[in-house]
């Protein structure tokens, strides 16, 4: 490690003398570790707990309970939606084609980015859209 240099004439260092080495800094990797958080992994049944009931209700079925299911309400939703004249359907159908990938992927972290990228559609969207749909409906 380099010697401590010393703060310029005048300008106090921790110990407060004007001849005061500067204040030692933190290597820059420990500052990281202690601001980096820990992801959470995605998972299809957290993805299910999320909209199941949201989509379940367009698509007048029971909530669905595995990931092939939340796909075929997915499905059966986007052309409700749009019908209903509901802005999204297009993102829905995209999240659509993101889950099937990650139901038949051959590996977690392929199958975990695609789970991921299916909830950046579906979050901003399903409720908001199912609200609007349910108003449409009279409920």
């Amino acid at each position: 490690m380099p010697p401590l240099a010393r703060a310029p004439r005048g300008v106090r260092g921790r110990c407060g003398g004007p001849d005061s080495p500067a204040p030692a800094v933190q290597p820059a990797s420990h500052t990281a570790q202690e601001t980096t958080m820990t992801a959470t992994v995605l998972t299809a049944e957290t993805l299910i707990r999320r909209y199941a009931d949201d989509l379940a209700y367009v698509a007048q079925e029971p909530p669905a309970t595995d990931l092939a299911a939340l796909i075929s309400q997915l499905d059966t939703a986007a052309p409700r939606y749009e019908a209903a004249g509901i802005n999204g359907h297009e993102d829905l159908e995209t999240a659509s084609l993101h889950l099937d990938e990650a139901l038949h992927g051959t590996d977690e972290t392929s199958r975990e980015v695609f789970l991921r990228r299916a909830d950046e559609l579906l979050r901003p969207l399903v409720g908001d859209m199912t609200q609007e749909y349910r108003a449409a409906a009279g409920d």
